[in-house]
């Protein structure tokens, strides 16, 4: 699916069909395509983070990481089958 069909179909859902506001949604899109990895594998870096976070109230955490509290079988089984690749296409 190429950009200018995701930001029509966000139009749609949000009816939008002003071409000012179109123009804003396509902006809206750039930023946010530029931000966002396109293989959806979670951060362990963001987890740490949590868990340091979390530590300052519950020690338990502080003895935690991060991989304990993800799964990222789902997201390697999609990766290695070829699946979020063919969606970049």
């Amino acid at each position: 699916m190429r950009a200018f069909q995701r930001i029509a179909i966000v139009a749609l859902f949000l009816l939008v069909f002003v071409p000012a506001a179109l123009a804003k949604i396509e902006q809206g899109y750039l930023h946010e395509a530029k931000i966002y990895f396109p293989k959806p594998y979670p951060s362990i870096g963001g987890a740490r983070l949590a868990l340091e976070q979390t530590g300052e109230k519950n020690p338990a955490a502080r003895t935690a990481r991060p991989e304990q509290f993800m799964d990222v079988s789902l997201v390697k089984e999609l990766d290695e089958s070829g699946y979020i690749d063919r969606l970049y296409r």
